[in-house]
């Protein structure tokens, strides 16, 4: 009787500790994760409550009542675990109600099977009544359909741990605690469900699984504690990371070692003139010729122009843990703004540096008019100044650069762009008097 008050009081610790950290996760609801976490606290502690109730229930009718309502946890706890994982991990996209009700197809089979067993006998052959110790303990001989639900379970609880294994190596290991507390949370029960079924199956023996959940309750309950499981949420750094490189200005286009799209964002449609979801499969050449990128130097630069834009490609290599490459990132930047300032800036700059030039002339110039004292001195001065800085280049170079134009023309053009400057008066005659 000792051992009776044991075993269904360790379920009550279990109920009470799965209810406590469904409510706990119900003032976080509003976190990814967090409604499927409560539902599937909910389902655990039914489990609990009911199994304890069967436990104590000698008669045989209501017995197996008891053994059928344990089914709504038993036969739907996969898909909240599953629901929970993606929407905790960050892929939120497969958490729908329509994702909800497909997963839930085959439980509601089961569950409506486990009613009408006496029609057709598929999820249990028998199930005889044993009573042991003060318990009363249950031992089936399964039927098919039992075995497929197995086989549905395990399925969705490998999909589940494996989201939470690969949560930790996507996150550099900033998840790792949680993760690992979720994962011993998870397996626990579910090895004890496996020893229930692979083990126990040819004896009456008590269902180990629902006193597993004693120590789910104790590693979800360190998780959200001491881990802050809903405070840091790996699914908020993974839905903004997204959200980030989608409604980025820039253009990313993201390849693979063949040089395919794998992922272009929404900037980048307009750069590839196509929809996302008809550039991904497509070679790298829809953006830029292959030849012109640099795929084994990490931020390589390369300029393309389409449709009378100019972009600036920036490439960078994703490597993997063990430093291989698996892909490339493309960055894609609108630079034809920036060329154009460049390009009026280099223009004004040129002018500046003509106007620079024939200033530089025209003091060459007054100097030699002060201190020449013929008309012929001065013309020679004037021709050969003028001369020297065209044939240094010093007025040819600018002048050319806005294209072919008469000499007449340029010199016009040119002296247009010198500022006014006041002029110098010569005060002293052109001529020496002659002396008597």
């Amino acid at each position: 009787m000792a051992l009776a008050t044991l075993l269904v009081g360790t379920l009550a610790v279990s109920a009470v500790l799965t209810t406590a950290l469904g409510l706990y996760a119900l003032r976080h609801r509003e976190e990814p994760g967090a409604s499927a976490f409560v539902v599937l606290m909910g389902v655990l502690s039914f489990w609990a409550v009911v199994y304890a109730l069967g436990l104590l229930t000698p008669d045989r009718f209501w017995r197996l009542v008891l053994l059928r309502l344990v089914w709504f946890s038993t036969g739907t706890i996969e898909v909240w675990l599953l629901l929970f994982a993606l929407a905790y991990t960050g892929h939120d996209e497969f958490v729908s109600r329509r994702t909800v009700a497909a997963l839930l197809v085959f439980p509601a089979f089961i569950i409506v099977a486990t009613w009408t067993n006496s029609l057709h006998g598929l999820f249990w052959v028998e199930h005889n009544i044993v009573h042991s110790g003060g318990l009363v303990l249950v031992n089936p001989v399964w039927g098919p359909l039992f075995w497929a639900e197995v086989v549905y379970t395990y399925l969705l609880v490998a999909v589940a741990a494996a989201l939470l294994i690969r949560l930790v190596y996507q996150s550099d290991y900033l998840y790792t605690d949680q993760s690992a507390l979720l994962l011993v949370g998870i397996a626990t029960p579910f090895v004890a469900s496996a020893a229930d079924v692979f083990v126990f199956a040819d004896r009456p023996a008590i269902d180990p699984t629902p006193y597993a959940f004693a120590v789910t309750g104790v590693a979800f309950g360190y998780a959200l504690f001491r881990r802050q499981l809903f405070d840091l949420v790996p699914a908020t750094r993974q839905l903004g990371r997204n959200a980030a490189i989608s409604q980025l200005d820039a253009g990313v286009v993201i390849v693979d070692n063949a040089n395919r799209i794998v992922y272009c964002n929404s900037a980048a449609e307009d750069v590839l003139d196509c929809d996302a979801a008809d550039a991904v499969g497509r070679d790298v050449e829809l953006l830029v010729e292959r030849s012109r990128l640099d795929f084994d130097t990490e931020d390589a630069l390369a300029e393309v122009e389409r449709d009378d834009r100019i972009y600036e490609v920036r490439t960078s290599p994703i490597t993997d843990r063990r430093d291989r490459t698996i892909g490339n990132t493309l960055v894609v930047h609108d630079v034809t703004a920036r060329k154009e300032r460049e390009r009026r800036l280099a223009t004004q700059r040129d002018e500046l540096e003509t106007v620079n030039d024939l200033n530089a002339v025209l003091r060459g110039v007054n100097q030699a008019l002060v201190s020449a004292l013929t008309r012929e001195e001065i013309a020679r001065t004037v021709c050969s100044r003028v001369t020297d800085a065209t044939s240094t280049g010093r007025l040819a170079s600018p002048i050319s650069r806005r294209g072919p134009a008469t000499p007449t023309a340029g010199r016009s053009a040119a002296i247009r762009t010198v500022p006014h400057r006041p002029t110098s008066t010569i005060s002293r005659p052109l001529t020496r008097p002659r002396r008597r």
